[in-house]
């Protein structure tokens, strides 16, 4: 959606919540401009507006310009990204949590900074398969490797390429059955 198409579904939306049929002031669509930077749904918008003009009687709703409620959107946008982000980490680390407690591993793999912006999915993968392999005796991990190095014996790599592949099957096999025993 552009943003001229994105000020339109606004404007359209606001004036009839409003019951007023004018346009929007140069102050209201720099408003919805910024809104459209910060990517605020319209659906925040729509049922923030609707909530907040429903608190105006009528005759002053119809008056009240939109760039008041900037901050309160600007507030819902954020509440609301906070939940799905909570949510989100919340079931992915609940996933990862059983594999943990009923592999006996250690759960501190589990706490992730606040600030982590990356996949907390991929993060957590890493954490447990790596876990995973610092467990194993050494007669296991040398069976994942000469696995590896028999599926390596077909391919023509070059020397340090050959290392990387050894760590990405051995990964991979741990991964296989973790996907099997857990559906992840």
């Amino acid at each position: 959606m552009t943003v001229d198409e994105y000020i339109s579904q606004v404007e359209k939306f606001f004036l009839a919540e409003r019951g007023s049929f004018s346009f929007l002031s140069a102050k209201d669509i720099q408003t919805v401009e910024h809104w459209y930077k910060e990517n605020v749904p319209l659906e925040v918008i729509t049922e923030t507006l609707s909530n907040e003009l429903k608190k105006y009687p009528p005759r002053k709703r119809k008056k009240v310009p939109l760039f008041i409620f900037e901050k309160k959107i600007l507030e819902e946008h954020q509440k609301r990204l906070e939940r799905k982000k909570h949510i989100t980490k919340n079931s992915v680390n609940d996933k990862w949590r059983t594999i943990v407690d009923e592999l006996k591993l250690n759960p501190d793999i589990l706490n992730i900074p606040e600030n982590y912006k990356g996949d907390i999915s991929l993060l957590l993968e890493e954490r447990v398969i790596r876990e995973i392999w610092n467990k194993l005796s050494k007669e296991k991990k040398q069976e994942l490797i000469d696995f590896a190095k028999r599926r390596l014996k077909s391919l023509n790599l070059k020397p340090e390429e050959k290392q990387e592949y050894l760590k990405d099957t051995v990964y991979s096999l741990i991964k296989e059955q973790l996907q099997k025993r857990y559906n992840i």
